[in-house]
C-alpha cells in the first residue's frame, strides 16, 4: 500500500517520488525475517551451480600447497624456532592452514557482500528490491548470511582435507574459541563490506576495486606469516584491517 500511494502521488519516478521514496525507506527497520528470505534466495541461486561450490571447496587448497611445500623444504619439517620467536608457536604449518581457511571469509566479504548491491543491479532486480517497504540494510544482511553459509561449507571442506593430508591434530577444545573469534572477525569484516558495497555502487566497477583489495589484504593480513615480518608502515595498515 505504501508503494501504491507513493507512485500515485509522485507521478512515476520523478524527483518528487524519489524524495518520498527515501522517506518511506528511512522509516523501515531491519528485519531478520526479510534478511533470511533474501539469504535463502541467494542460496537457491548458488545451489543451482554445484560445480562452483566444489571449485571453491577444493581449488584454494592448490593455492596454499606450494607455500606449504616450500616451507617444508626451507625448514626441513613443519616447525621452526624462528617462527616460534615471533608467534609463540613453532608449528607454522597449522598457522598457515588456519590462516588460509579464515582468508576464505575475507574473500567472501569482499566479493559476495561487497558486490551484493551491484550484482543485484546488473541482474535487473535491485530496483524491484528498493521499491519494496524494507530496509536497505536487509539486502546486505541477507547477502552476509548467504555468504557465511556457503563459505563455512567450503572452508570446512578445505580445513578437513588439509588436516587429513598433513596429519595435523585438531583438538575439539579448540572449536569453541575458534567460533568465538571467527564471529567477532565476521562482525567487523562485514561492517567493512557494507561500506564497500556503497563505494562499489558509486564507481560501478566492482572487479577492479575488489581485486585490488583482495590482493592487498592477502599481503597485509597474517595468512602465511605474522605481521611482525611486514615493514613498519605495512604493519600499521594491517592492524586497521578487521581480519587481522
Amino acid at each position: 500500500m505504501k508503494m501504491f500511494l507513493l507512485n500515485t502521488l509522485g507521478g512515476g519516478l520523478g524527483m518528487k517520488s524519489k524524495v518520498q521514496f527515501r522517506y518511506v525507506l528511512s522509516d523501515e527497520r531491519p528485519s531478520l525475517g526479510v534478511a533470511m528470505n533474501i539469504a535463502w534466495k541467494s542460496l537457491k541461486i548458488s545451489l543451482r551451480y554445484p560445480f562452483n561450490i566444489l571449485y571453491w571447496a577444493f581449488v584454494p587448497i592448490g593455492w596454499i600447497m606450494p607455500a606449504i611445500f616450500q616451507g617444508i623444504a626451507l625448514t626441513g619439517g613443519t616447525t621452526s624456532t624462528k617462527f616460534a620467536s615471533t608467534t609463540g608457536t613453532p608449528d607454522w604449518l597449522s598457522y598457515m592452514v588456519l590462516g588460509s581457511t579464515l582468508f576464505m571469509y575475507v574473500m567472501s566479504a569482499l566479493w559476495g557482500m561487497g558486490n551484493a548491491l551491484r550484482w543485484e543491479q546488473m541482474s535487473g532486480t535491485l530496483e524491484s528490491l528498493l521499491v519494496t517497504p524494507i530496509s536497505r540494510v536487509d539486502i546486505l544482511i541477507g547477502a552476509a548470511l548467504a555468504e557465511t553459509a556457503t563459505t563455512t561449507l567450503t572452508a570446512t571442506v578445505q580445513l578437513v582435507v588439509l588436516l587429513l593430508i598433513f596429519g595435523i591434530p585438531f583438538a575439539l577444545s579448540h572449536v569453541l574459541p575458534f567460533i568465538v573469534l571467527l564471529t567477532l572477525m565476521l562482525l567487523a569484516l562485514y561492517g567493512f563490506a557494507m561500506t564497500m558495497a556503497g563505494v562499489v555502487m558509486v564507481f560501478k566497477d566492482p572487479d577492479a576495486l575488489t581485486r585490488f583489495l583482495d590482493a592487498m589484504f592477502y599481503v597485509l593480513i597474517p595468512v602465511r606469516y605474522p605481521i611482525s615480518e611486514l615493514p613498519y608502515a605495512a604493519r600499521i595498515i594491517s592492524l586497521l584491517i578487521p581480519a587481522t
